[in-house]
């Protein structure tokens, strides 16, 4: 047993940091490849911590940019200055544990669980217990796991805790004190849905647009489109934002993204994964077959570009155009209304120029923090040119397709007055022509199309196509 001086235990997995090694783990292996996932499985049957052990092999991570509480660190700093015998223990694998306290420096001894034995709950307790007796140590931690070792602990600390742990300790125990409160807001948790990417699904109702239609039944179709294109995509963003942790937290804005921040704990976007596909598949089952096959087609080639196509030079771009134009393909496919291939055309080359822009926008972020690449990117900051002309020849041949467009047969039976449509090519030659100018300034959102929906002259340009749109048609 250890001398009599005061013993602070500080548990590491949602307590000392906003995250869990054990998921940051399985993320990391599953963001080097999506066959991972057969042999974790694998691994699970053999037990917890041969798991965690298999895990920790080769798991690559800077602490430096991992979510630590800061809160605790600097109780943990206070404490020692105060002559307290420091001690970090945490069910995670002892080697990530050991990373973690050399990183920190302001621990005494680091323990975690190894091959045979899962270092949490009673088996922590037992072993805080052996090494310092009962009443022999303070304990933070977070956890209902983590009541065993607060029962055999001299002060009961918390940090991280939900509400309903806070208050089954309150419960349990006659005293107990809060490092940090939980988090109130339920802003995060919304977040991870990214309901502003929502606006891209929007797309499902171009075909209902382009075709005049303004039967009530088609619309409500097209709604019911929109409805399971959100939630599938929603499931699609949780898993990007998963695979892209050690991305996002060296990106300037990304790193804010709720589970690269720690705001949201990583379990949780694993189990709404699922219920967010169950949820689309019952929405998208109201729709024809053909609309719920174009669902399917949007997910596999959405789990192909998160796990392998993002990574192709190229390949990641023409892919954003593919499923930017399925959505209105499953527009068509939901309403039964016959897709014009001109439409197709220009969907086809003006995704390809905002997909090119959204890279560009990347690599002038990157070029400005001094990267030479993008990370998890297949691009060089010397690619800016080559993606530049993509841009704008693509841009430039969309508004070709338009104008020719005007000229074709079908615009006849649409529009009354089809010369009007003409006022839009220079509307939108200059749109696209000014987004291409903002990336190379750097002025631009990570997302051309959102960025769209919040700058002002990007609006001012989308009326008065509408306004050319509606002219054409009544006058």
């Amino acid at each position: 047993m250890q001398d009599k001086k005061k013993v602070l235990a500080v548990d590491l997995d949602g307590t000392l940091l906003r995250s869990d090694l054990l998921f940051e783990s399985v993320c990391y292996k599953l963001s080097m490849s999506f066959f991972y996932l057969f042999q974790i499985i694998k691994w699970l049957f053999s037990g917890k911590a041969n798991l965690k052990a298999r895990l920790a092999d080769g798991f690559e991570f800077d602490p430096a940019l991992l979510p630590f509480r800061r809160s605790v660190i600097d109780f943990i700093e206070q404490g020692r200055n105060n002559g307290a015998h420091t001690v970090l223990i945490s069910a995670s694998n002892e080697h990530l544990v050991s990373k973690i306290a050399e990183f920190l420096e302001c621990f005494d001894e680091a323990f975690g669980s190894d091959d045979k034995i899962n270092l949490k709950g009673v088996n922590k307790a037992k072993f805080l217990v052996d090494r310092f007796g009962v009443n022999g140590f303070d304990y933070i931690g977070d956890s209902i796991a983590d009541i065993p070792v607060w029962k055999e602990a001299d002060k009961v600390l918390i940090a991280g805790a939900s509400k309903r742990v806070i208050e089954k300790v309150s419960n349990i125990f006659s005293y107990h004190e809060c490092i940090e409160e939980p988090l109130n807001s339920k802003t995060s948790y919304v977040k991870i849905l990214r309901p502003h990417q929502w606006l891209k699904n929007l797309l499902v109702f171009a075909p209902l647009i382009a075709a005049h239609s303004i039967e009530l039944e088609d619309w409500f179709a097209g709604f019911i489109g929109f409805i399971a294109f959100n939630l599938i995509a929603s499931s699609v963003y949780i898993l990007n934002d998963l695979l892209d942790l050690a991305a996002d937290r060296q990106h300037p804005r990304k790193s804010i993204r709720p589970f690269a921040a720690g705001d949201v704990p990583i379990k949780f976007g694993l189990l709404t994964m699922p219920l967010l596909i169950i949820l689309g598949a019952i929405v998208a089952s109201y729709l024809p077959l053909k609309f719920a096959l174009i669902l399917v087609a949007y997910y596999i080639i959405t789990l192909l570009y998160s796990f392998f196509l993002k990574r192709r030079v190229l390949v990641d771009i023409f892919t954003l155009t593919g499923l930017y134009t399925l959505r209105v393909v499953a527009g068509a496919a939901a309403t039964g209304l016959i897709l014009s291939p001109w439409i197709v055309a220009f969907c086809l080359f003006l995704f390809l120029a905002l997909a090119a822009i959204k890279r560009q926008t990347e690599l002038v972020s990157n070029l400005s923090l001094g990267q030479l690449g993008s990370v998890g990117r297949d691009y060089k900051v010397d690619d800016l040119l080559i993606i530049v002309m993509i841009a704008l020849s693509s841009g430039c041949i969309s508004v070709l397709v338009f104008a020719l467009y005007i000229n074709s047969p079908a615009v006849i039976s649409l529009y009354s007055s089809p010369w009007f449509l003409w006022g839009a090519c220079p509307i939108l030659l200059y749109w696209i022509i000014r987004l291409v100018l903002l990336a190379h300034r750097g002025d631009m959102h990570d997302d051309p199309v959102i960025f769209a929906t919040k700058d002002k002259v990007s609006v001012f340009c989308g009326v008065i196509i509408v306004i050319c749109g509606v002219l054409g048609s009544i006058v």
